[in-house]
C-alpha cells in the first residue's frame, strides 16, 4: 500500500470526517488518496483559516480537528492557529507537506525547518521519515492532541515518503484518559447540588469543554439547615442566601462551624467596622471575594477552618524550634 493511502486509512481509523486545507505540489499524493476516502476536504483560501477551523472543530467536538498545508510559507501560516489551539486546549492535528528528503533536486527552495518552528507551539511534532512509520506517527499525534490537556500536534509528510510502499498495519485508537477529581469529592458536590430545590447553574472557565470539569453551580433559596450551607462542599458550588438586614447577614455567616474568610462589598465605614467586630472568621476582605489572598498575608481561619495561619512570618515560626540557653555567673566567685 502506498504510504499516502496508509496515512488516509490511519486518519479514517481515528474517526476523521473533515480536513481543512489547501492543495499544493507537496501534498498531491495525500490528496489523491483522500479522493478515494469518505473524509471530506474543506477547501479554504488561506492556511491560517484552515488552522482556526480545525482548532474550533476540536474545541466544539472534543475530537482532534485536522488541517493540511504545503511546505514552507504554507506551513508557517499555521503558526498562529497552532498557538491558539495549544493555549486554548483545543485538540488539533496539522499535516504539512515537504520536499523529498532522500532525492531532492530543488535544493533549499521554500524549505523551512517546520519541525523546529512547531516545537514550542505544539505538544508533538514529527517528520515521517519512512512509510512504515505512518501508522505509529498518526496514532501518537492524535493521542497527544486529545489527551489532557488537549492541544496541537503536527506531522510533516515529505513528498517522496508519501509515494513509498508499506505493509505496516493501521494502529487502532486507544481510549483517551483524562485525569478527574477524586470520586469522593465529586460525589459530595453532586449530593449537595441534588438537595437544592431550585438550582441555578452558571457555567464558565472552560466548562463547555465536554468532560473537562464539574460544572460550576450557583444555588438559590436553599434552606439554611442544608449541608451545602453548613459544610465544606469541595466543589464549584456557591449559595445565594437572602437576609433581612445587615445584622441578619452577619448572623448567617457566623451560623457555621467554619470561618476561613468573609467578603464584604460596601462603602460604609460603619458597616465595615461592624463586620470586623462581629464576623467570626479568620479574615475580612472588603470589596473583593473571600478567596482573595496574597502569599505574605496571615491566611487562615477560625473554628473548623483549620489551625494556624499561612504567610512568611507564620511559616518561619512553624519551621523554627524555640530553644533557651541560660548562663549563670559562677556563684563561688562571690
Amino acid at each position: 500500500m502506498k504510504a499516502s493511502d496508509l496515512f488516509i486509512k490511519a486518519l479514517e481509523s481515528e474517526g476523521v470526517e473533515y480536513i481543512f486545507g489547501i492543495p499544493g505540489e507537496e501534498n498531491l499524493a495525500l490528496l489523491d488518496s483522500l479522493s478515494r476516502s469518505s473524509i471530506k476536504l474543506v477547501l479554504v483560501r488561506h492556511e491560517q483559516a484552515a488552522g482556526f477551523m480545525a482548532a474550533t472543530f476540536g474545541r466544539l467536538t472534543g475530537k482532534a480537528g485536522v488541517c493540511l498545508s504545503t511546505l514552507g510559507p504554507g506551513a508557517t501560516n499555521l503558526v498562529t492557529a497552532a498557538a491558539y489551539a495549544n493555549l486554548g486546549a483545543m485538540p488539533m492535528v496539522m499535516i504539512t507537506g515537504q520536499k523529498p528528503i532522500k532525492t531532492s533536486k530543488q535544493g533549499r527552495f521554500q524549505i523551512v525547518d517546520v519541525i523546529g518552528m512547531m516545537q514550542p507551539l505544539t505538544k508533538f511534532t514529527r517528520q515521517i521519515e519512512s512509510g512504515d512509520l505512518v501508522p505509529s506517527c498518526v496514532r501518537e499525534a492524535f493521542r497527544k492532541a486529545q489527551e489532557e490537556r488537549p492541544g496541537a500536534a503536527h506531522l510533516e509528510l515529505p513528498e517522496d515518503i508519501a509515494h513509498e510502499d508499506s505493509d505496516a498495519p493501521v494502529i487502532e485508537p486507544s481510549i483517551t484518559r483524562r485525569p478527574v477529581a477524586e470520586a469522593k469529592a465529586i460525589g459530595r458536590a453532586l449530593e449537595l447540588i441534588s438537595q437544592a430545590k431550585q438550582p441555578l447553574l452558571l457555567i464558565g472557565a472552560g466548562g463547555n469543554r465536554n468532560g473537562a470539569m464539574v460544572e460550576a453551580t450557583l444555588l438559590e433559596d436553599v434552606p439554611p439547615n442544608q449541608p451545602v450551607c453548613r459544610e465544606e462542599a469541595f466543589g464549584p458550588v456557591a449559595v445565594l442566601s437572602k437576609f433581612r438586614d445587615f445584622a441578619d447577614a452577619i448572623r448567617l455567616v457566623n451560623d457555621s462551624s467554619f470561618g476561613l474568610q468573609a467578603g464584604l462589598f460596601t462603602h460604609d465605614i460603619y458597616r465595615l467596622l461592624q463586620a470586623w467586630d462581629e464576623l467570626d472568621v479568620g479574615g475580612v476582605i472588603v470589596n473583593d471575594v473571600p478567596s482573595w489572598r496574597v502569599d505574605n498575608m496571615p491566611y487562615g481561619g477560625v473554628k473548623d477552618s483549620g489551625l494556624g495561619r499561612e504567610g512568611i512570618r507564620y511559616a518561619i515560626e512553624d519551621m523554627t524550634e524555640p530553644r533557651l540557653l541560660v548562663i549563670r555567673e559562677d556563684i563561688h566567685r562571690h
